[in-house]
Protein backbone atom coordinates (compact mmCIF):
# COMPACT_ATOMS: atom_id res chain seq x y z
CA UNK A 1 0.00 0.00 0.00
CA UNK A 2 1.01 4.02 -0.66
CA UNK A 3 0.41 6.06 1.70
CA UNK A 4 -0.37 9.63 0.15
CA UNK A 5 1.20 11.51 3.43
CA UNK A 6 3.91 9.81 6.17
CA UNK A 7 2.74 11.61 9.30
CA UNK A 8 0.26 8.86 10.29
CA UNK A 9 -2.07 8.88 13.29
CA UNK A 10 -2.58 11.29 15.52
CA UNK A 11 -4.83 8.68 17.93
CA UNK A 12 -6.04 5.22 17.82
CA UNK A 13 -8.99 3.06 18.05
CA UNK A 14 -9.08 1.57 21.50
CA UNK A 15 -11.28 -0.26 24.02
CA UNK A 16 -10.46 -1.65 27.89
CA UNK A 17 -11.87 -4.51 29.23
CA UNK A 18 -11.96 -3.91 32.57
CA UNK A 19 -11.52 -0.07 34.46
CA UNK A 20 -8.72 1.20 31.73
CA UNK A 21 -10.77 3.96 30.30
CA UNK A 22 -8.94 6.76 29.28
CA UNK A 23 -5.35 4.90 29.84
CA UNK A 24 -2.61 5.78 27.19
CA UNK A 25 -1.98 2.33 25.74
CA UNK A 26 0.74 1.46 22.93
CA UNK A 27 -1.52 -0.58 20.01
CA UNK A 28 -0.44 -1.46 16.09
CA UNK A 29 -2.15 -0.48 13.65
CA UNK A 30 -3.20 -2.57 10.45
CA UNK A 31 -5.01 -0.97 7.39
CA UNK A 32 -6.08 -4.31 5.13
CA UNK A 33 -8.06 -4.84 1.68
CA UNK A 34 -10.09 -8.32 1.94
CA UNK A 35 -11.14 -10.60 -0.26
CA UNK A 36 -14.48 -12.38 -1.32
CA UNK A 37 -14.85 -15.95 0.19
CA UNK A 38 -12.17 -18.25 -1.67
CA UNK A 39 -11.66 -15.53 -4.24
CA UNK A 40 -7.91 -13.56 -5.16
CA UNK A 41 -8.00 -9.66 -3.95
CA UNK A 42 -9.86 -7.71 -6.66
CA UNK A 43 -12.05 -11.25 -8.03
CA UNK A 44 -15.55 -11.25 -7.31
CA UNK A 45 -18.81 -11.60 -8.80
CA UNK A 46 -21.33 -8.78 -8.84
CA UNK A 47 -25.38 -9.03 -7.73
CA UNK A 48 -25.83 -8.40 -11.65
CA UNK A 49 -23.98 -11.52 -12.56
CA UNK A 50 -20.40 -9.57 -14.03
CA UNK A 51 -17.44 -11.77 -13.11
CA UNK A 52 -14.79 -8.86 -12.53
CA UNK A 53 -11.14 -8.52 -12.45
CA UNK A 54 -9.62 -5.25 -10.63
CA UNK A 55 -6.15 -4.05 -12.04
CA UNK A 56 -6.40 -0.59 -10.19
CA UNK A 57 -8.10 -0.05 -7.40
CA UNK A 58 -6.79 3.00 -5.03
CA UNK A 59 -9.04 5.52 -2.74
CA UNK A 60 -7.69 9.01 -1.32
CA UNK A 61 -9.01 9.49 2.35
CA UNK A 62 -8.84 12.25 4.74
CA UNK A 63 -9.53 10.89 7.95
CA UNK A 64 -10.23 7.78 9.96
CA UNK A 65 -12.11 8.07 13.70
CA UNK A 66 -13.27 5.67 16.25
CA UNK A 67 -16.36 6.54 18.95
CA UNK A 68 -17.03 5.45 22.00
CA UNK A 69 -20.43 4.48 22.87
CA UNK A 70 -23.57 7.38 22.42
CA UNK A 71 -24.30 8.56 25.46
CA UNK A 72 -25.78 12.07 26.38
CA UNK A 73 -23.16 14.18 26.69
CA UNK A 74 -22.39 16.14 29.99
CA UNK A 75 -22.20 19.97 30.26
CA UNK A 76 -18.37 19.85 29.34
CA UNK A 77 -18.77 17.75 26.27
CA UNK A 78 -21.01 20.29 25.05
CA UNK A 79 -19.06 23.22 25.95
CA UNK A 80 -15.89 21.57 24.13
CA UNK A 81 -18.53 21.13 21.06
CA UNK A 82 -19.23 24.72 21.06
CA UNK A 83 -15.78 26.33 21.74
CA UNK A 84 -13.10 23.60 20.61
CA UNK A 85 -13.90 22.71 17.46
CA UNK A 86 -10.49 21.23 16.94
CA UNK A 87 -9.02 17.27 16.47
CA UNK A 88 -7.59 15.79 20.11
CA UNK A 89 -4.40 13.90 20.59
CA UNK A 90 -6.42 11.60 22.67
CA UNK A 91 -9.96 11.42 23.13
CA UNK A 92 -12.22 14.66 23.02
CA UNK A 93 -15.39 15.28 21.23
CA UNK A 94 -15.83 15.05 17.22
CA UNK A 95 -17.54 19.23 16.95
CA UNK A 96 -19.46 16.80 13.85
CA UNK A 97 -21.08 14.53 15.76
CA UNK A 98 -20.97 15.34 19.44
CA UNK A 99 -19.67 12.03 20.40
CA UNK A 100 -16.82 11.09 22.06
CA UNK A 101 -13.62 9.97 19.75
CA UNK A 102 -11.28 7.51 21.10
CA UNK A 103 -9.04 8.20 16.97
CA UNK A 104 -8.01 10.74 14.70
CA UNK A 105 -6.66 10.00 11.76
CA UNK A 106 -6.40 13.71 10.37
CA UNK A 107 -3.35 13.17 7.80
CA UNK A 108 -4.09 12.29 4.30
CA UNK A 109 -3.69 9.05 2.65
CA UNK A 110 -3.92 6.73 -0.47
CA UNK A 111 -4.87 2.97 0.08
CA UNK A 112 -3.94 0.55 -2.69
CA UNK A 113 -7.08 -1.55 -2.73
CA UNK A 114 -5.10 -4.15 -4.48
CA UNK A 115 -2.11 -4.97 -1.81
CA UNK A 116 -3.02 -8.29 -0.36
CA UNK A 117 0.38 -7.36 2.52
CA UNK A 118 -1.92 -4.23 3.65
CA UNK A 119 -1.01 -1.14 5.02
CA UNK A 120 1.33 -1.47 8.63
CA UNK A 121 0.68 2.06 10.18
CA UNK A 122 3.17 1.39 12.96
CA UNK A 123 2.42 1.30 16.90
CA UNK A 124 0.58 4.45 18.12
CA UNK A 125 -0.41 5.43 21.43
CA UNK A 126 -4.18 5.37 22.44
CA UNK A 127 -6.84 6.32 24.95
CA UNK A 128 -7.99 3.11 26.00
CA UNK A 129 -12.61 2.78 26.27
CA UNK A 130 -14.90 0.81 23.84
CA UNK A 131 -15.42 1.71 20.24
CA UNK A 132 -18.51 1.41 19.11
CA UNK A 133 -18.88 2.71 15.97
CA UNK A 134 -15.83 4.51 13.47
CA UNK A 135 -15.80 6.67 10.44
CA UNK A 136 -14.03 6.83 7.09
CA UNK A 137 -13.72 10.08 5.80
CA UNK A 138 -12.63 10.46 1.65
CA UNK A 139 -10.27 12.98 0.73
CA UNK A 140 -11.77 16.18 -0.64
CA UNK A 141 -11.69 17.36 -4.15
CA UNK A 142 -8.26 18.70 -4.52
CA UNK A 143 -5.68 18.96 -7.71
CA UNK A 144 -2.97 18.05 -5.38
CA UNK A 145 -4.13 14.40 -4.94
CA UNK A 146 -1.45 11.54 -6.09
CA UNK A 147 -0.65 11.19 -9.77
CA UNK A 148 -2.27 7.65 -9.15
CA UNK A 149 -5.64 9.08 -8.47
CA UNK A 150 -5.82 10.83 -11.80
CA UNK A 151 -7.40 13.94 -10.60
CA UNK A 152 -10.57 11.59 -8.75
CA UNK A 153 -10.78 11.11 -5.12
CA UNK A 154 -11.06 7.07 -6.09
CA UNK A 155 -9.97 5.14 -9.37
CA UNK A 156 -10.68 1.55 -10.84
CA UNK A 157 -9.85 -0.16 -13.93
CA UNK A 158 -9.83 -3.71 -15.03
CA UNK A 159 -12.45 -6.17 -16.60
CA UNK A 160 -15.98 -7.18 -16.31
CA UNK A 161 -16.83 -11.03 -17.91
CA UNK A 162 -20.64 -11.89 -18.38
CA UNK A 163 -21.34 -14.88 -20.44
CA UNK A 164 -19.95 -13.98 -23.41
CA UNK A 165 -19.42 -10.48 -23.45
CA UNK A 166 -16.17 -9.05 -21.72
CA UNK A 167 -16.34 -5.15 -21.24
CA UNK A 168 -12.30 -3.46 -19.94
CA UNK A 169 -13.18 -0.14 -18.29
CA UNK A 170 -11.66 2.44 -16.38
CA UNK A 171 -12.16 5.79 -14.39
CA UNK A 172 -12.39 7.76 -11.20
CA UNK A 173 -15.42 9.02 -8.82
CA UNK A 174 -15.52 12.05 -7.47
CA UNK A 175 -17.59 12.81 -4.37
CA UNK A 176 -18.72 16.12 -3.38
CA UNK A 177 -17.59 17.93 -0.43
CA UNK A 178 -20.95 18.41 0.55
CA UNK A 179 -22.28 18.47 4.17
CA UNK A 180 -21.30 14.88 4.95
CA UNK A 181 -21.15 13.12 2.22
CA UNK A 182 -17.71 12.16 2.44
CA UNK A 183 -18.13 10.46 5.61
CA UNK A 184 -19.39 6.73 5.81
CA UNK A 185 -19.93 5.57 9.23
CA UNK A 186 -20.02 1.64 10.50
CA UNK A 187 -20.25 -0.48 13.38
CA UNK A 188 -17.30 -1.81 15.27
CA UNK A 189 -18.47 -4.80 16.92
CA UNK A 190 -16.38 -6.49 19.88
CA UNK A 191 -13.68 -4.44 19.51
CA UNK A 192 -11.18 -4.49 22.66
CA UNK A 193 -7.82 -3.07 22.58
CA UNK A 194 -5.21 -3.67 24.96
CA UNK A 195 -1.50 -2.96 25.41
CA UNK A 196 0.64 -4.41 22.13
CA UNK A 197 -2.83 -5.40 20.95
CA UNK A 198 -3.13 -4.96 16.73
CA UNK A 199 -6.03 -2.77 15.45
CA UNK A 200 -7.25 -4.41 11.79
CA UNK A 201 -9.14 -1.79 9.78
CA UNK A 202 -10.93 -3.69 6.91
CA UNK A 203 -11.78 -2.87 3.54
CA UNK A 204 -13.69 -4.24 0.85
CA UNK A 205 -13.76 -3.38 -2.78
CA UNK A 206 -16.04 -5.85 -4.06
CA UNK A 207 -18.81 -3.84 -2.04
CA UNK A 208 -18.22 -0.47 -4.54
CA UNK A 209 -19.15 -2.08 -7.86
CA UNK A 210 -22.03 -4.63 -6.44
CA UNK A 211 -24.53 -3.15 -8.80
CA UNK A 212 -22.82 -2.21 -11.44
CA UNK A 213 -23.72 -3.25 -14.72
CA UNK A 214 -21.04 -2.99 -17.46
CA UNK A 215 -22.64 -3.24 -20.49
CA UNK A 216 -24.27 0.11 -19.80
CA UNK A 217 -20.56 1.89 -20.55
CA UNK A 218 -20.08 3.60 -23.55
CA UNK A 219 -18.08 1.81 -26.29
CA UNK A 220 -14.30 2.86 -26.36
CA UNK A 221 -12.22 3.57 -29.73
CA UNK A 222 -9.85 0.73 -30.41
CA UNK A 223 -8.25 -0.86 -27.68
CA UNK A 224 -9.37 2.00 -25.39
CA UNK A 225 -11.36 0.59 -22.31
CA UNK A 226 -14.45 2.12 -21.98
CA UNK A 227 -14.61 5.11 -19.56
CA UNK A 228 -16.21 4.97 -16.00
CA UNK A 229 -18.26 8.84 -16.46
CA UNK A 230 -19.82 10.68 -13.60
CA UNK A 231 -23.09 10.08 -15.87
CA UNK A 232 -23.37 6.66 -16.38
CA UNK A 233 -24.85 3.71 -14.18
CA UNK A 234 -21.32 2.03 -13.14
CA UNK A 235 -20.67 5.21 -11.33
CA UNK A 236 -23.75 5.86 -9.42
CA UNK A 237 -23.81 2.48 -8.87
CA UNK A 238 -19.73 2.66 -7.57
CA UNK A 239 -20.85 5.95 -5.49
CA UNK A 240 -23.32 4.27 -3.33
CA UNK A 241 -20.98 1.54 -3.00
CA UNK A 242 -17.82 3.30 -2.03
CA UNK A 243 -19.63 4.82 0.79
CA UNK A 244 -21.67 1.82 2.13
CA UNK A 245 -20.87 0.70 5.24
CA UNK A 246 -21.00 -3.18 4.67
CA UNK A 247 -17.66 -2.08 2.65
CA UNK A 248 -15.68 -1.26 5.95
CA UNK A 249 -14.74 -2.97 9.76
CA UNK A 250 -12.43 -3.47 12.02
CA UNK A 251 -11.23 -6.10 14.79
CA UNK A 252 -8.94 -6.69 17.30
CA UNK A 253 -6.03 -9.41 17.71
CA UNK A 254 -4.73 -9.55 21.09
Amino acid sequence: MKRWCYAGWIAALCACSSGTEGKIVQVELVMQPVAEAEAALGSFETATGWQVTLEQAVLALSGIYGYAPEKEPSAIARLSRLFVPVAHAHGGYDPVTGRRVRVELVEPMMVDLLDADGLDLGVVEAEAGTVETFAIEIAAPSPDLPEEMHGHQAWIAGEARRDDEVVRFAGGLDVPDVALTRRIEASADDVVLEEDSTLVLSVRPSVWLREANFDRLEPAAGDEPRAITAESQVSRAWFIGVRSPAAFSAECDP
